[in-house]
């Protein structure tokens, strides 16, 4: 096994082997969700270097080159040179199962071990995952499609959310910059390496996202990996995995954005499209998902209403003070774990199931059963992505 290398200071980790854990991502990258099964298997990625090949053969996906990569020497040197990059470039490795890896991505299946993360650490609105929406489109947009997607992300970004697009050409590069330009935060997953930078004419744009001091790039790929083609579509269920909704401007019938949707889809997201001229190709794709039931928005408010929305956020408040002695006039949640749920609900507007098992000690399924039925009560509503919100009368 391969030392660790001396790290600056922010980079510095307690526990397991930070390069091991690298190693396991390098070895994985391309065979999504083996890397998580493994670590699940023997517990950290030291133990799967350390186990024998019989072990590791018995795991789901671990194939003849996946096994060669584990073995590899050259698998060893590549995560000593890539955590060596990541110092130098002032960057972070965001590993899955620590409390830095992001939220929206933890309860994904098929995410990746690693991501690679330039800029603000955590732009996301803070203790609100859903407060973030995918916008993605044509890299060959319309004038229509440009300036609708300037007006819909100023609104979003007013509303509190936080925008998450490819940075590709088009419609991508111009959700970014009409967040930057309206204040807000803004992520860019990337299918390429921090390194290299594609395309190449929006490295200003990607510079300007750093700056701002409110956004930041990510990747799953390795520093100085190029942007290959079946990168992309890796890349896609990234950035749907981010958001908690994603909006569609101007795709058509074979856009790249249509596989983002899939993969939203697969997620339980909503999607939501911006309807484009019935002559017009690069509205094709777009009009397909409006006739196969996503929804259509005509103005900003369409896309999640109320959510985020500094006047319903005055309106709740204003009801919190209206009498009410425990919860601001709003029924107390009844059941075994009802004043628990309380306190929690008021540290945090969303919770994930699996996060409340934890949190209340209790098992997955007695926390489920709990949510469906005050669900059924009203008391609570499930959102895209499992997870749950308390119920404001």
């Amino acid at each position: 096994m391969m030392p660790s290398p001396s790290l600056p200071t922010h980079l510095q980790a307690s526990g397991d082997d930070i390069v091991d854990f690298l190693r396991l991502h390098l070895a994985t990258v391309y065979h999504q969700g083996v890397g998580c099964r493994l670590l699940e298997t023997f517990g950290s990625a030291a133990s799967v270097f350390g186990a024998p090949t019989a072990s590791l053969v018995k795991v789901q996906g671990v194939t003849p080159a996946v096994l060669r990569k584990l073995r590899s020497v050259e698998t060893a040197r590549l995560a000593v040179a890539e955590w060596r990059r990541v110092g130098a470039e002032g960057g972070q490795l965001l590993r899955w199962g620590t409390p830095e890896y992001p939220l929206p991505l933890r309860f994904l299946t098929g995410m990746p071990l690693a991501l690679y993360s330039l800029g603000h650490p955590d732009p996301f609105p803070v203790g609100s995952p859903e407060l973030t929406i995918g916008v993605v489109g044509s890299r060959r947009p319309s004038p229509y499609g440009l300036a609708q997607t300037r007006r819909f992300v100023r609104a979003l970004v007013q509303r509190g959310f936080c925008i998450v697009s490819g940075l590709a050409t088009g419609i991508d590069a111009e959700a970014h910059r009409a967040a930057l330009d309206a204040g807000g935060g803004t992520v860019a997953v990337l299918g390429s390496g921090l390194g290299r930078l594609y395309p190449p004419e929006n490295r200003g744009l990607a510079s300007r996202i750093l700056r701002g001091g409110r956004g930041c790039l990510i990747t799953e790929f390795p520093f100085d990996a190029a942007p290959k083609s079946f990168h992309f579509p890796m890349r896609n269920r990234v950035l749907s995995g981010f958001s908690f909704a994603v909006l569609v401007v101007e795709a058509g019938k074979k856009s790249g954005s249509l596989i983002t949707v899939n993969h939203a889809l697969e997620q339980g997201k909503m999607i939501y499209v911006l309807p484009g001229r019935v002559d017009r190709p690069e509205s094709q794709g777009c009009l397909h998902l409006l006739l196969d039931g996503a929804f259509p928005v005509v103005t900003p408010d369409d896309v999640l209403p109320g959510v985020g929305d500094s006047r319903s956020t005055a309106t709740a408040e204003n009801r919190a003070g209206e009498g009410g002695e425990e919860n601001g006039g709003t029924p107390l949640l009844g059941g075994p774990f009802g004043p628990r749920l309380e306190v929690l609900f008021r540290e945090e507007d969303t919770w994930h199931p699996d996060q409340l098992a934890d949190r209340l000690g209790a098992s997955p399924a007695e926390i489920l059963a709990e949510l469906s039925r005050l669900e059924l009560s009203g008391e609570l509503r499930r959102w895209p992505g499992g997870a749950y919100r308390r119920v404001i009368p």
